[in-house]
């Protein structure tokens, strides 16, 4: 087994990528948070994990503002990894406590205070110190990246689409995708009431929506298929 279960029943990998944002969502809001609560002695965001998302939403949460570039660099990937939760929590108590300080900012000086404030969090160990490193040097690798491109000259006849193509024909030519924007819309809106946390991210229908391919999942000899165990955690952050 490599990774998570995909939904291998399924013609496409569509929806294996369509539980994403809602089992991310679940991660922050019934893991991450309820970490946060039980250490109100680092934190003092109080006891109850509702009430400490109602205070992260107020701030703005990944729609405006610090948030977005605190999940993006410091939330997401840590969900994965539950030893990462201190870093994590350090975000989200930043988004709360300096939100109407992100105003008129640039990505360098969100990332520069942003470091700054979780290398001086409560909690935070050696080894916290170090994944900190390792994603601000992500995200500065990122926005180098970015501000580059936003340099280039395009001309009429040429246009750059940003997108990591390995990635995108691996999943968008495994099958066949919904292809409707009805369809995408009726998903953002889902989003939005059901996965807020990712919502901002996913407003577009994806690549795979505009990517047409003829493969279909294969028929196979029942009589010849080998017989296969498949292992699933509960609580997967990605496909769970």
């Amino acid at each position: 087994m490599l990774d998570s279960v995909a939904a291998v029943g399924s013609p496409t990998l569509q929806e294996t990528w369509d539980l994403q944002p809602f089992t991310r969502d679940r991660a922050f809001q019934e893991q991450l948070l309820p970490y946060m609560a039980r250490h109100d002695d680092l934190y003092g965001r109080g006891t109850d994990p509702m009430a400490i998302r109602e205070m992260f939403e107020r701030a703005g949460g990944t729609r405006i503002g610090m948030g977005p570039f605190m999940f993006g660099w410091f939330i997401l990937g840590a969900l994965y990894d539950t030893q990462n939760y201190p870093t994590a929590a350090a975000a989200v108590n930043t988004v709360i406590q300096y939100y109407e300080e992100w105003n008129g900012w640039t990505p360098e000086q969100i990332l520069a205070a942003a470091t700054a404030k979780l290398r001086a969090a409560p909690g935070i160990t050696a080894d916290d110190l170090a994944h900190i490193e390792q994603s601000r040097r992500t995200a500065e690798t990122a926005l180098k990246v970015k501000s580059d491109r936003a340099q280039l000259a395009q001309g009429t006849h040429e246009y750059t689409y940003d997108i990591d193509y390995v990635f995108e024909v691996i999943r968008c030519q495994d099958g066949q995708w919904n292809d409707s924007v009805a369809h995408w819309n009726a998903f953002s809106r889902r989003l939005t009431r059901d996965a807020p946390l990712v919502a901002p991210y996913l407003q577009n229908p994806p690549a795979c929506a505009y990517w047409p391919t003829s493969n279909r999942m294969p028929e196979p000899d029942r009589r010849t298929f080998p017989q296969v165990l498949m292992l699933q955690d509960e609580l997967d952050v990605a496909t769970a």
